[in-house]
C-alpha cells in the first residue's frame, strides 16, 4: 500500500492471518526497507479471521477492513482505523 500524501508512503503495510496452521491473528505489518524486514507488527485480532483489505485515509490513518470471528473466521466484518505510526508494543 503506498499513498504519497502521508508519512506511510515511504512503509508498506501488510496484513494477513499470521498463524502457520490455521487462520488467526490477524496482524499488521510495516516495513521500511522495501519489504527486506518487518519491524513493526500490531495483532488486531487474536481469534480466527480471514481476508482482509487496507487503505490509507485522508488523514493519515490506517484503515484495515477484515473478516474475524470468535469460532469461524466469517462471523462478521471488523474496520480497524489506526494512527500512523501504529503503536508500540511499550504502551499496550
Amino acid at each position: 500500500m503506498q499513498d504519497g500524501q502521508n508519512e506511510a508512503s515511504s512503509a508498506i503495510l501488510f496484513s494477513n492471518p499470521a498463524s502457520r496452521d490455521k487462520r488467526t491473528a490477524m496482524t499488521l505489518r510495516v516495513s521500511r526497507d522495501n519489504g527486506s524486514s518487518w519491524t513493526e507488527d500490531l495483532v488486531l485480532h487474536s481469534g480466527p479471521s480471514a481476508y482482509s483489505d487496507l487503505a490509507t485515509l485522508p488523514d493519515g490513518r490506517i484503515a484495515c477492513l477484515y473478516e474475524a470471528g470468535q469460532q469461524q473466521p466469517y462471523e462478521s466484518i471488523v474496520l480497524a482505523v489506526l494512527p500512523y505510526p501504529l503503536p508500540t508494543h511499550e504502551s499496550e
